[in-house]
Order: C-alpha cells, then sequence, then structure tokens
C-alpha cells in the first residue's frame, strides 16, 4: 500500500470518488493518484457529506490508475462502478497513519484529514480540517 513516514513535500495529482455497486449493495471509493497506484478506502458515505464529526473509511488495497478514468464492469464479479466526482487534489502530508489531502473536485472539495482509527489498521476517518 502507498504509505510514507512522511511525503518528502506537497504533491498535486488527481483523485476519483466511484460509486461500487455489488452484491452487498452501494458502496463510495475514494481513490488518490500516488504515482503508480491509486491509495483507496472505501465507506457508505459519500465523501462529500463528512462533517466535523468525520465517518469511517475502511483502507483497501491499492487499485490500478486505469480507475482514474474507468466506469463499468469490474472483473471477477465484482459489480459495477460509476464516477461519483473527480478532480485534482493536493497531499500536503502523507504518514503511515494520516494524511493531509485538499480536494478540488466538482463534489468534495477543501482540506480533509484522513487519519487511521485506534481500532484497527483499516479503520480510517476522513474529516474536514479545522472542523
Amino acid at each position: 500500500m502507498i504509505d510514507t513516514e512522511q511525503a518528502e513535500s506537497s504533491s498535486r495529482g488527481r483523485f476519483v470518488v466511484l460509486r461500487h455497486t455489488d452484491r452487498h449493495g452501494v458502496h463510495f471509493d475514494l481513490m488518490i493518484d500516488g504515482g503508480e497506484m491509486l491509495a483507496t478506502w472505501k465507506s457508505a458515505w459519500q465523501p462529500e457529506s463528512v462533517g466535523a464529526e468525520g465517518r469511517t473509511w475502511c483502507r483497501i488495497a491499492d487499485h490500478r490508475r486505469a480507475y482514474l478514468d474507468y466506469e463499468g464492469s469490474v472483473s471477477g464479479d465484482r459489480g459495477s462502478v460509476v464516477r461519483h466526482d473527480e478532480g485534482i487534489c493536493t497531499v500536503h502530508s502523507r504518514h503511515v497513519d494520516r494524511w493531509e489531502i485538499t480536494f478540488e473536485g466538482g463534489r468534495l472539495r477543501g482540506r480533509y484529514i484522513l487519519a487511521r482509527s485506534a481500532e484497527t489498521d483499516q479503520s480510517w476517518s476522513l474529516r474536514p480540517l479545522g472542523q
């Protein structure tokens, strides 16, 4: 997975939020450009609906960069995805357990913190910075 102790400096790239429908229902995949792969989290919540209290997101395996532009069926009978949002993001800092990111998308806009929860390695919280 794309995690480092600390990013050397801010980096700009793309992000996408996909609405993923599978046999379990609907969830949203937040994918952040990390170079060769996309750092990916999933949640039942639309990321733009996150308030000051934050929402839980699950860190899942990195995804191929093709998902920045892909919509359609997912191989292996894993459902289908459609683009919910996309745009440019700036990763201000990236640590093993905390990312600080500014999103400039159609729906998701502003500076956010993605922080690992104490409960598990995969459980993270997304919340707006400063709230």
